[in-house]
């Protein structure tokens, strides 16, 4: 972050890979097309044959060091065999895959492709992304070397907004921990972390919608299993797997929403903060964030990253923090409900029990524990004034 120009090479990787993306789509759509006559199975035939060059020269580069030497040489710098076999690799798994259908019937083509060559497009993006983000939210980076008389620090305050002037992050209780991100004052982590929990929250509560649920759901554990609990003294309950099963579902989905309900308080007092907007236009602004995540949803990445997958959220900034917005007087009761049935769950299923009888009996009591614990993690940092040093 502190070398004028480190994102370049990134920037570059992405904008190759999404041109390939794209020319591969648009002959999946013509393929897909059910119109066939003689001037389409002429151009599936040229097509096919231009791929099948690509994927013979790509082969020649995987297997032969000539010309991976020659290679080599055309790059500013030298680099090693592995990264062109590893290169040439991706591109010739998407032709391959685009090869196979162009001999397929025109209703055997369905879908856009998941290949190794989008997921890394994806991840290209997601890297891009995070850059910008540590630019705006992250303190000034420290200097790599101690600095002297001789070597004073150099100012690197280009590498940064004014954010980390405006906000700091702050624990309830003031413990931030050591080596955490909050201690580290890295917004940009955090901000990643709750982006991802939004997006999770938000996808739970489309698919929750589908069953007929309002905008977002608000009871929790209400599967048969969890209702249950463990009977009562004259007529106990044995946890069968089913059962357990269907606890940690409805533990888990609490715990997708606790997190979400969180991380919207979280992300929408950061980016309403008083002087944060101001700071990140002044810092060039979102337009290049809201290019990648927009490229991310045009070339169809969701299902080929998913691990990236919640960056498409920041595809029109200012629709975000308008749902941000409207969502957070949600959150509250979202959250309190989430809290009370947990606490009702560890008091059911006797979590803290301690009894050889009953844990006998019930040896999944446990598992339910253990899962129930994972809650812990589901917390996000209040923002705050920056204190005077």
């Amino acid at each position: 972050d502190i070398q004028v120009g480190s994102n370049e090479h990134v920037e570059s990787c992405i904008l190759s890979l999404h041109k390939v993306a794209r020319e591969i789509d648009w002959i999946r759509t013509e393929c897909n097309s059910t119109f066939e006559n003689e001037m389409k199975s002429t151009f599936k035939e040229n097509v096919s044959q231009s791929v099948n060059t690509i994927i013979s020269y790509l082969k020649k580069i995987e297997k032969r060091a000539n010309v991976q030497e020659q290679c080599s040489k055309a790059m500013p710098i030298k680099w090693g065999s592995s990264r062109f076999i590893k290169a040439s690799h991706l591109y010739r798994m998407e032709f391959e895959d685009l090869s196979s259908i162009l001999i397929m019937p025109a209703s055997a083509v369905v879908g856009v492709s998941i290949s190794p060559l989008r997921r890394r497009l994806g991840e290209f993006i997601g890297s891009a992304i995070r850059f910008y983000l540590r630019r705006f939210f992250n303190p000034v980076p420290l200097p790599l070397t101690t600095p002297s008389k001789a070597f004073p620090p150099k100012d690197l305050s280009f590498a940064r907004s004014s954010v980390h002037e405006i906000v700091e992050m702050a624990v309830t209780g003031g413990n931030s921990g050591r080596d955490t991100a909050v201690a580290d004052g890295s917004i940009s982590s955090v901000f990643s972390s709750a982006l991802r929990q939004i997006y999770d929250f938000y996808q739970f509560n489309k698919e929750k919608q589908k069953e007929g649920t309002g905008s977002f759901v608000t009871e929790f554990c209400v599967r048969q299993a969890s209702r249950r609990g463990l009977g009562t003294k004259d007529s106990p309950i044995v946890l069968s797997d089913h059962d357990l099963n269907e606890i940690l579902v409805d533990i888990d989905e609490a715990h997708i929403s606790l997190a979400g309900a969180r991380a919207c308080k979280f992300m929408h007092d950061l980016l309403n903060w008083p002087g944060v907007t101001e700071a990140i236009q002044n810092s060039g602004g979102w337009g290049k964030v809201e290019t990648y995540a927009k490229m991310f949803v045009g070339d169809g990445l969701e299902h080929a990253s998913t691990e990236e997958a919640f960056w498409t959220l920041l595809e029109d900034i200012d629709a975000f923090i308008l749902r941000l917005d409207k969502d957070v007087a949600y959150t509250s009761k979202i959250e309190q409900a989430c809290q009370d049935r947990l606490r009702l769950i560890w008091t059911r299923f006797r979590c803290g029990t301690k009894k050889t009888s009953v844990l006998r009996m019930n040896p999944k009591i446990t598992v339910i524990g253990e899962h129930l614990r994972e809650g812990k993690k589901c917390v996000f940092p209040s923002i705050a004034k920056v204190r005077p040093q």
